[in-house]
């Protein structure tokens, strides 16, 4: 056993020091001998950010940071357009959010076939988003993140100070004021109601239609809400880390790819062996801090079963969020299998909408996280969202 203890030890070691070589690999069994293995590669993106990988594959990239004008700059990234089409005239902009504990690459780890890079070849100008907190965003006043106050921010605060300056950015640069499209990705789909409804006439100033991946409004108490309230009630600032670690101790060989996917299983649903092996590596390493507040926030919606703006401890009353009250155009992909953002609760949220125009488009055996990391995404998510986009294009 002490043997077979060092041997574990030194492949890992091995590895971890030498995987640059080889890193990802089309089987899960391969990843146990992925320095020999014909089935493993080299991917220079893993462990890479958003604006190295854009410039990876080839496309132009533009950065630009934002002063929310409470608390922290943002930096947000644009692919003005596709090598495949440059001289397109008339690109549509999109903005693209990511959710709790994520950021930015969240779009395009996947490279040429990932969300971002995709709508660029489709014709659009891509424009993808940071929330506070993340790796990608930092504080105007020197605030250090040790300290809890840094990450005193809930979702209402990412709506109603972080949204409106992108969006009065990307308009201004685009010239295209009210044209923008805003697609989110789990609590990115939060954000973006309580936007709407908190952000009335600025919102209908901006933005042309949402689309809604994985959204939620309400949620259940899932194993990994359970989790949350238990890390709140023990006073934790913070949950989730951008860390290559664990995407070193998964790839080590098939076993523990297999204990990873099944954790990953737990709190977002089954993959229904959908997730591609060599992308594995990219869905862990995809990961990010998120403030325990804002995580809450989550964990207040499902405690009241109602959309709800975050409580303070000590508060007399709860603010509730009127779905009528969201009326810009919708559309909404959902996933039968996703834990976090359950066909159900999507149903109730169709019906509870107060857009004229609002659609919901259902996945068979589809988690929270295969919108991005999948293997028919090409024949199951994909055609989904080009309809939305060609709705919207008719409005």
């Amino acid at each position: 056993m002490k043997q077979q203890l060092v041997i574990a030890v030194f492949l890992f070691t091995f590895q971890t020091v030498f995987g640059h070589l080889n890193n990802v690999c089309t089987s899960y069994s391969a990843y146990g001998i992925k320095l020999v293995d014909p089935k493993c590669s080299y991917n220079s993106d893993l462990f890479s950010t958003t604006d190295i990988i854009i410039q990876n594959h080839g496309y132009p990239m533009e950065q630009y940071t934002v002063n929310s004008g409470n608390r922290f700059y943002l930096n947000i990234f644009r692919i003005p357009y596709s090598p495949i089409q440059p001289n397109l005239a008339n690109r549509k902009p999109i903005f693209l959010q990511h959710g709790s504990l994520s950021n930015s690459d969240l779009y395009v780890l996947t490279g040429k076939s990932s969300m971002a890079m995709r709508l660029s070849d489709m014709g659009y100008d891509v424009w993808l988003g940071n929330n506070r907190g993340n790796f990608y965003t930092s504080s105007i006043n020197g605030e250090d993140k040790a300290e809890r106050s840094y990450w005193n921010f809930t979702l209402d605060d990412m709506a109603i100070y972080d949204l409106p300056p992108v969006f009065e950015l990307i308009a201004n640069v685009t010239k295209k004021p009210g044209e923008l499209i805003y697609l989110g990705h789990s609590a990115a789909t939060t954000e973006g109601m309580i936007y709407n409804i908190r952000m009335k006439d600025h919102s209908k100033k901006h933005i042309k239609a949402f689309i809604f991946v994985g959204p939620v409004a309400y949620i259940n108490n899932t194993p990994f809400m359970k989790i949350l309230r238990i890390l709140v009630k023990l006073g934790f600032n913070t949950f989730g880390a951008r860390s290559r670690v664990p995407t070193e101790i998964c790839s080590i060989d098939g076993p523990s790819w297999r204990i990873c996917v099944d954790v990953f299983d737990l709190f977002i649903g089954p993959d229904n062996n959908n997730f591609p092996p060599e992308q594995l590596p990219f869905l862990v390493s995809g990961g990010d801090i998120e403030s325990l507040k804002t995580l809450n926030q989550l964990v207040q919606i499902v405690d009241s079963k109602h959309f709800q703006a975050y409580r303070n401890k000590g508060d007399l009353s709860t603010t509730f969020y009127n779905l009528s009250d969201v009326t810009i155009p919708t559309y909404m992909i959902v996933g039968k299998d996703d834990a976090l953002a359950t066909y159900d609760n999507a149903v109730r949220m169709l019906e509870e909408l107060g857009s004229k125009h609002k659609k919901l488009y259902a996945i068979e055996k589809y988690n929270h996280m295969n919108y991005f990391y999948a293997k028919n995404l090409d024949v199951a998510f994909n055609p989904l969202l080009d309809d939305a986009l060609d709705r919207i294009g008719k409005l």
